[in-house]
């Protein structure tokens, strides 16, 4: 026997200030069968749609610990052949214990198809005389809206536009608020932001194509000092390494001063080999733990494209000595080693972590203090990893869980161990470790930060945001219970994204999809107001910087 209560003015409504409005309703279904893959459906009213245009469902979940395979079907009615076909499930099926979940699935709509409806499929029990019970939470179908406007899934919540300007940045990093360095990235400079000004450039660099890629800062003893990651040119133009094959100065880290709207006292405080032809994946963000302790990101540099030569730090067991690519380094403010953790001697010693491949994201978690990363693959393996004291990523042997090189369809590449045998370890002082989430297919992972703040809900307090490039999603996630992975349900508990329906299908992450519309957020912080920043690159020639905040 199946019960429920039928939901009453269900409407979605995309306002000017890019908010979703809806109207609170809860459907809950309860049933005692027990037979395997019996559903109870409730058939939804049919929504008008136009052929061959994305739309997005959105839908929100609640299952007991007895409930089995509840989900969500969105069927079609093709006007050709006069018949109903199951489109797309959002959410796929799913067994309980599910807390109250909100589910995010983008969908084409098919030729010849004018009209859909969804189809609400509780699921039966799994226990003989135990009641399964499923709540189906808010419910919405949207056309997606034109690119950049961006939006969120929260109708509690809104994107605020706090600036928009000629510059490419890839970073940020806050002097107070409503005082912000940033960097024009291709140019080579740095400018400030302050109260609706923008001011400089504070400093200009030569730089060679990857530009300026990173800057964080930190107060000591009354001075703030400014940590730079920039491609330096080996000449006097910016981009003379494509135009005039002028090899690069380095990878560079400087520190300077900041005093008076200036960047003063430069101090090249550690550089990594460049290479002409060869310097793609150069990583670069800079993050500052609360013991101002610098953290850098260095990418592989297309190693052996560089320079011909296995490293040792990219898992080449005879490989060449490490020399500061393909790894994270762990430096004093003045650029010194603190502590050897795979080994005594220079460079070895300001390796954190290392066998990674390339990275835009890194971020520590508020409340263990751990660092988080992100880190991309080439074919297949995007991954978010944990990062402990010699880490080991796995490049260039593995990415995400797959042997290096695998694009394979099928489970046949997968690491077979957690502890794979071809890997360098440095005496033992390297950890490999699988990733906390990993992509199938590749989607352009980028920037990643922690929200430390109760201003937008508990429900965010400690969560994590990471964005993508390839679909201009921003996604939000929950860490489990010791802090050390994601809260991951259904499909997610592998923690593998690998849909076989296809590259477009985020049926599996959808209840981690946060916003859309993002663009390429390069970059994502807690101001000192206590809200979360996102700074878009480049876009029509406009960089912007967003802030979430309440609705209110």
């Amino acid at each position: 026997m199946t019960n429920f209560t039928h939901p009453q003015n269900v409407s979605l409504d995309l306002d000017a200030n890019n908010l979703f409005s809806i109207d609170d309703f809860s459907m809950i279904t309860s049933t005692t069968e027990t037979k395997n893959n019996t559903w109870s459906p409730i058939f939804g009213d049919t929504i008008r749609v136009k052929p061959d245009r994305e739309y997005m469902v959105i839908s929100n979940l609640e299952l007991n610990k007895y409930a089995m395979q509840s989900h969500i079907k969105i069927s079609g009615f093709n006007e050709t052949s006069e018949k109903w076909f199951q489109i797309i499930q959002c959410p796929e099926g799913l067994d309980g214990p599910l807390e109250l979940s909100r589910f995010v699935c983008p969908f084409t709509v098919p030729e010849n198809v004018t009209k859909i409806q969804p189809i609400f499929q509780s699921g039966w029990s799994n226990e003989s005389g135990q009641k399964a019970e499923t709540i189906f939470g808010n419910f919405f179908v949207i056309e997606r809206p034109p690119d950049g406007i961006p939006i969120v899934f929260d109708n509690k919540l809104k994107v605020q536009e706090i600036f928009h300007n000629n510059i490419t940045s890839t970073a940020m990093t806050f002097i107070n608020q409503n005082d912000i360095l940033l960097p024009d990235s291709y140019n080579g400079t740095v400018y400030r932001y302050v109260n609706d000004t923008l001011m400089g450039p504070m400093v200009d660099f030569n730089v060679a194509q990857n530009g300026l890629l990173g800057l964080d800062s930190l107060e000591k003893n009354g001075t703030r000092y400014v940590y730079i990651f920039v491609t330096e040119s080996g000449g006097s133009e910016d981009g003379d390494d494509i135009s005039k094959s002028v090899k690069p100065k380095c990878n560079c880290i400087y520190r300077f001063e900041l005093k008076d709207n200036k960047l003063i006292d430069p101090k090249l405080i550690f550089s990594v080999p460049a290479y002409l032809g060869g310097n793609a994946h150069a990583g670069g963000v800079i993050r500052i733990d609360k013991n101002q302790d610098i953290f850098v990101m260095v990418g592989s540099l297309n190693s052996e494209e560089a320079d011909g030569e296995p490293n040792l730090i990219n898992n080449e067991i005879n490989g060449s000595d490490p020399d500061g690519r393909s790894g994270i380094l762990i430096m004093d403010y003045n650029g010194k080693p603190i502590k050897g953790i795979l080994g005594d001697h220079f460079p070895l010693n300001l390796y954190y972590a290392y066998g990674i491949r390339n990275s835009f994201g890194m971020g520590f978690d508020p409340v263990t203090g751990y660092l988080w990363d992100t880190e991309n693959g080439p074919d297949t393996g995007d991954e978010i990893n944990l990062v402990r004291p010699g880490f080991n990523s796995g490049y260039n042997k593995i990415d995400g869980v797959w042997t290096y090189g695998n694009t394979s369809d099928t489970e046949k590449g997968y690491v077979e161990t957690l502890n794979p045998s071809n890997l360098v370890d440095f005496n033992g002082s390297g950890k490999y470790r699988t990733p906390e989430l990993t992509w199938q297919q590749p989607i352009g992972i980028v920037a990643l930060g922690f929200l430390n703040s109760s201003y937008l809900g508990n429900e965010y307090l400690n969560t994590m945001f990471v964005s993508d490039i390839n679909n201009g999603y921003v996604y939000n996630f929950k860490l489990d219970k010791n802090r050390t992975g994601l809260e991951l349900n259904g499909p997610l508990k592998d923690k593998i994204v690998n849909s076989t329906k296809g590259i477009n299908d985020y049926s599996e992450i959808s209840s981690n999809i946060f916003g859309m519309n993002m663009g390429l957020i390069s970059d994502i912080k807690m101001g000192p107001d206590g809200y979360i920043y996102f700074l878009k690159m480049n876009d029509n020639y406009f960089g912007k910087l967003y802030r979430l905040v309440p609705n209110t």
